[in-house]
Formats: structure tokens, sequence, C-alpha cells
């Protein structure tokens, strides 16, 4: 269990080296029973280190071997306007200051997740100086105890919640959505959100299997830790946030182990994984929400033995706009993706029936729209390469949309992928 000063310096160095604040940007504070913890003016964010942290106490006197952030006046007033919230994290992070500078919020519908999550709970911060009286006065109009985020006109955000994991979480949801939306733009697609009918049947959507038996942690120490290697990879390579990937593995004897709800990849234990036996789930610790969705394809398909389902920033841009994902434009990626499929938005049975008969030997990708991207295979190393090859293409592809316009292959070419890669049965075609 962290301290207040060691929770402080755990986020404030994911924050860094997540490239969601920069070395000198940004601010976080605690509130603790006598005082409130905070972090220093003018310190590397990258190296900062617990017994760096200031104390504040109630009345008023600091502890600590440096000067607090200037921006403490206004966590201060956010706490007064917020009793029930324990953290404040201000950031720089640099996909929302775009939004900052052009004094616009995302469209936080365009993911069902965020769409429940953060709808009504953003507000833009009419500008003023860094560091005021006044800039506390404008972040406390928005964060008024009915909204989490006040996005500040040319600076940056303040996010208040119940404690510093709960404001992580809702920076990362919201530097991924902010990303979708860039993305998604920089290839001339129009965004489609979801509606507010439609976010609101979402949120009343309970996706949980039903408990069994007692956990059974000693069983399958090999596939739980690549299984949980694997997740952690997905996070640090930016194609999930610390909790919104699911990733699971069906053992020989039908079992099938994926990860738990809630939990943050970075702190993921190999012995935290779930069992699901027969469409139940042992221990106490439910499975990730998305698993319903993977034991569905499992009983559909007795091929594939891996799955993941995830919101990859360029992969997403796809599923959330009119674009279309082309994957005959790379070599590599059509051999390895084939044909990716695009869903209407859905969930529940209506996703399991919408995906089933997709994953075959010509399709192993499919989008669902403004929900998720999932991919399937034999093992798990193969289905992780399978959604890196998809993120990574699809990061080249947007990332290089002013240049032009991608050429597909030829149909000579796209054929002899065909063959080579076994996508058509010898002597059948198509493209």
């Amino acid at each position: 269990m962290r301290n207040e000063k060691e929770i402080i310096e755990y986020y404030i160095k994911r924050l860094y080296d997540k490239d969601l604040t920069t070395m000198s940007g940004g601010n976080l504070s605690v509130r603790g029973e006598a005082a409130f913890y905070v972090t220093p003016s003018e310190i590397d964010k990258g190296n900062l280190k617990a017994d760096d942290i200031m104390e504040v106490r109630k009345d008023g006197e600091v502890l600590g071997k440096h000067r607090v952030t200037s921006e403490f006046a206004v966590h201060r007033a956010v706490y007064e306007a917020n009793p029930g919230q324990n953290a404040v994290l201000h950031s720089h992070t640099s996909s929302i200051l775009g939004y900052s500078t052009a004094r616009i919020l995302p469209k936080v519908r365009l993911l069902a997740e965020t769409g429940r999550d953060l709808d009504g709970k953003i507000g833009m911060a009419a500008y003023a100086d860094p560091g005021t009286k006044k800039l506390a006065e404008e972040t406390v109009k928005v964060l008024d105890g009915s909204r989490k985020v006040a996005i500040l006109e040319n600076h940056g955000l303040f996010i208040a919640d119940r404690d510093m994991a709960a404001c992580y979480d809702v920076l990362e949801d919201l530097d991924l959505l902010c990303a979708i939306e860039c993305n998604a733009r920089r290839m001339g697609a129009a965004c489609r959100e979801l509606g507010g009918d439609s976010i609101r049947e979402f949120a009343a959507f309970d996706p949980y299997i039903e408990r069994g038996g007692e956990a059974e942690p000693g069983l399958y120490p090999e596939e739980r830790r690549l299984v949980t290697e694997l997740l952690q990879r997905l996070y640090r390579r930016k194609i999930s946030t610390c909790k919104n990937a699911c990733f699971s593995c069906r053992l020989e004897n039908g079992d099938v182990l994926v990860n738990p709800e809630g939990v943050d990849v970075m702190e993921l234990t190999p012995e935290a994984l779930v069992v699901v036996r027969g469409r139940r789930y042992l221990g106490d610790k439910r499975p990730h929400r998305d698993a319903y969705l993977h034991l569905s394809l499992y009983d559909d398909s007795a091929k594939n033995n891996a799955v993941i389902t995830a919101r990859p920033p360029y992969t997403m841009a796809y599923a959330c706009s009119d674009k279309e994902y082309e994957t005959k434009i790379i070599a590599e990626c059509y051999g390895y993706l084939r044909n990716i499929v695009k869903k209407d938005f859905c969930y529940g049975e209506a996703a399991c029936e919408a995906l089933r008969g997709h994953f075959d030997d010509y399709h192993n990708t499919v989008l669902i729209r403004n929900y998720l991207s999932m991919v399937a295979a034999e093992y798990p190393l193969k289905a992780y390469d399978r959604m890196e090859v998809a993120e990574s293409t699809a990061m080249a592809v947007i990332g290089t949309a002013a240049v032009g316009e991608p050429v597909p292959m030829s149909r000579e070419a796209v054929e002899v992928i065909q063959r080579n890669c076994g996508i058509y049965p010898e002597g059948g075609g198509g493209l």
C-alpha cells in the first residue's frame, strides 16, 4: 500500500513515461487526513521521488525541501468545491492541448465507454493566467461537483476524482478519445458519434458472466506469465490504456484464461488472471467486461485459441469514422490481417451474433463501430502480432495522409499473397 507521497511519485512518473505531460508541465495533489500532498515547482517530473513531494498542512504550514507548485491555489479551490474528491491532476497532455487551444470539447460519444463514463462530465474553463486566483475561480466554475474534467482555454486541463488512480484513468481515456478523433480527421474522414439513447442503453448493459467455484491460481503458470507480459506490452506500445484491453487464451481442456476487470495492467500479476470454466469464472475477481465476446468467439471457432479486444488510437479512427480500413496496401498487413470487417455499433448478444462466422481463414480482425477492435488467432503471440500490425499499419497510413492517398497493390500482387498465405484455396481466387 502506497502512502500519499508514493502515490504521487508513482503517477507522475507514469504520466511522464506515457508522454502525458512534459518534464516541467503539470502537477498532482492528493488530499490526506491532515494535509495536502502536492508536486513541487520546477522539478524534473521524470525523476521525481517521494521525498521531493511537498506537504501543505490544513493550517497553511508548508513542509518539504522545494517550492510548492504555482498551481496549488487551483488544487485547493477544487478540493473546497468537491469534498468527495481526494485527488487532483493537472497536465499539458499534447492530444488534449489541441482542444484547449481550439476551445472545443472532445466528442465523448465517439467511443461507447467514454460516452458512458464522461458524457456531461467535461467542461471548458475560460482563460486565466496560470497560477492565479482567477484561474482557480474559472476552474471551479466547471469542477463544481457535477463534472470531473475542466479543459482550460489555451492551457491544459484539470481532473478531480476520488483518488489518483481514477484521475489517471480519466486522463488516459481522454487522451485516447482525442487521438482517435484527430487521427480520423487527419484522413479527412467524418467522425460518427453515438446518440444519447445508444449511450444510455450501453450504460445499462451488464456484460459480466456468472461466478462459479473457487479460484485456482496455481493453474497454467506459463500461460499466465505470457498473457500478462503481452497485456503489458500492449500498454507500453500505446495500443491500449491501462484497463481497456482484454486478452484471453483457451487451454487444451477448454478452460479460458483472461485478465480481470478494473485492474491496471501495469499492476497485474500472473496469479491475478481469471480462469473461466464452462462460462463461469472461478474466484472473486470478475473477468474483463469484454470477456463475453471472447467466449462467444471460442464457441463459434475451434481454430482460434487466443483473442484480444482493445481500442487502439489509430485503428479505432477507422471504427469511429466513415473510412474503411484497406489492408491491400501493404503486403505484410494483408498477409497477416486478411480482410478487416467493420460492423455497425452493437454489444451484448447482438454483438455476439454479428461476429459469428467472421473469424475464419479469410478474416481475423473485426471492428465494431464506436466500440472496439477484435483479433483472433491460434495462439497468443500470433494474436498480439495481428493487433500490433493492424495498429502499426493504421499509424503509417494516417501519419502520411498529408503526403497522398495510399495506392493499393495490384491484383497480381494480391493473388501472390493469397496463394503464399493460403488465404484462398489453391485455384480459388477473388480479391
